[in-house]
C-alpha cells in the first residue's frame, strides 16, 4: 500500500506544521498551533471547538470543481447542466475519487460554494483547504477558463474573509492560478504535488525540484508574481485531460461572473462583531465562532509526496529536516475516504 508523506515549507514560526485527517472526528488530533485539514461534514461544532481550546487549527476541505456525494449544498442543483462525468483512466475498471466534473463558471455552483463557505465559517473551522484547482485544464484549454477559476477562488477566498478575517487560506492544486494578485493577497499556503516522488514513486530529480521552487520564489517572499507567468501555467502541475468543452458563455469566451463579495483583510479575532448581520440563508445570529489563529505575516509553501516504502518514506523526512521542512503523513492520492 502506498504511503504518503505530506511536507510542509513552513516560512513563518506561526504554523507549527499540518497534518490531513479527512476520516471520522478525533478531537485529540493534532499539536499546538498545528494545521489539520478536516472533513468538515465529520465534524461537530463542539468537536472543532475542542481542536481550537487545545490552539489545533481545524482547516476545512473544500473540492470547488468536484461535486462530491453527500453534501447537502448540492440539493436542488440542476445536475443535467452543471455537472460532465469524467472518464475512468485508461487501464483501469474502478478509479478512486470523484466522478464528475462541475461546470465552475455558473452562477448557479458560484453560489452553491459560497453557501457552503458561510456554513463553514459559522460551524467554527478556522480555514479553508480549497482543492480541485486544475479543473480548469479539463474543462477548457483556453485562457478564459483559467481566468474563470481564478474569478471563482477569488469569490470564495474573500466570502470567507467576511466571515472569518484571521483565517487559513490554503490553495492546493494548480498552484499557478495564485499569480493573480487577487489571490495572492488572500491566500497563505500554496500545496504543491511531488517535490521529492513524482507519479509513480518516480524519484524527482534534484534539478526539476530547484527549478519548480524557483518559479514560486516570489510567494514565500511576499512579492507579486513575476508578470510572465500572470496568464501561464508555472509548470507546478500538469495539465490533466479534458473531459469536454464547458458550454457555459464564461468559459466559451463571454464575460467573467460578476458580484464577488467585498474583501476584508483586516487580522484580528474571528468572532464576528455583535453588530454583524448574520449572512444570507441564516435564519438567526450564530454562536460565537472558534477563534482562528492570527494570520502568518509571511506566506508559506507545502508540499504533497508520495512514497511507496518505509525506506522513502525515512528519505522524504531527513530531506525535510534538512531543508527545515515539517512531515506528515496521508494516504494518496488525497480524495474524500
Amino acid at each position: 500500500m502506498l504511503v504518503g508523506i505530506i511536507l510542509v515549507f513552513v516560512q513563518t514560526s506561526l504554523v507549527a506544521g499540518w497534518q490531513v485527517a479527512l476520516g471520522s472526528a478525533d478531537p485529540l488530533l493534532g499539536q499546538p498551533g498545528e494545521i489539520v485539514v478536516v472533513d468538515p461534514d465529520r465534524w461537530s461544532r463542539a468537536d472543532l471547538q475542542r481542536l481550537a481550546d487545545r490552539g489545533v487549527v481545524p482547516v476545512a476541505w473544500l473540492d470547488v470543481a468536484h461535486p462530491e456525494a453527500g453534501r447537502t449544498y448540492l440539493i436542488g442543483l440542476p445536475a443535467k447542466e452543471l455537472f460532465v462525468p469524467l472518464p475512468v483512466p485508461r487501464g483501469k475498471r474502478i478509479a478512486r475519487g470523484p466522478r464528475r466534473l462541475a461546470r465552475f463558471s455558473l452562477q448557479s455552483w458560484r453560489e452553491a460554494l459560497r453557501r457552503r463557505v458561510r456554513e463553514l465559517a459559522h460551524k467554527g473551522v478556522a480555514g479553508l483547504f480549497l482543492t480541485g484547482t486544475g479543473a480548469h485544464q479539463r474543462l477548457t484549454d483556453h485562457a478564459v477558463g483559467r481566468t474563470a477559476m481564478q474569478d471563482l477562488l477569488a469569490d470564495l477566498a474573500r466570502e470567507f474573509r467576511a466571515h472569518r478575517a484571521g483565517g487559513v487560506l490554503l490553495l492546493h492544486g494548480d498552484v499557478s492560478l495564485a499569480a493573480d494578485p487577487r489571490l495572492g493577497s488572500l491566500f497563505d499556503g500554496l500545496v504543491l504535488d511531488g517535490l521529492w516522488f513524482g507519479p509513480g514513486g518516480r524519484t524527482v530529480k534534484g534539478w526539476e525540484r530547484e527549478r519548480r521552487l524557483a518559479t514560486l520564489a516570489w510567494w514565500p517572499e511576499g512579492r507579486s508574481a513575476p508578470e510572465a507567468t500572470g496568464n501561464q501555467s508555472s509548470g507546478v502541475s500538469g495539465v490533466e485531460p479534458r473531459a469536454g468543452p464547458a458550454p457555459s458563455p464564461h468559459v466559451s469566451g463571454g464575460q467573467p461572473p460578476t458580484g464577488e463579495a467585498p474583501s476584508s483583510r483586516t487580522p484580528g479575532s474571528a468572532v464576528p462583531p455583535a453588530d454583524r448581520s448574520p449572512p444570507p440563508l441564516l435564519a438567526s445570529p450564530p454562536p460565537p465562532c472558534v477563534a482562528a489563529p492570527v494570520r502568518p505575516v509571511r506566506r508559506f509553501l507545502l508540499a504533497l509526496e508520495q512514497a511507496d516504502s518505509p525506506a522513502r518514506a525515512a528519505r522524504a523526512r531527513a530531506a525535510g529536516a534538512a531543508l527545515g521542512i515539517d512531515v506528515g503523513v496521508a494516504s494518496l492520492p488525497l480524495v474524500l475516504p
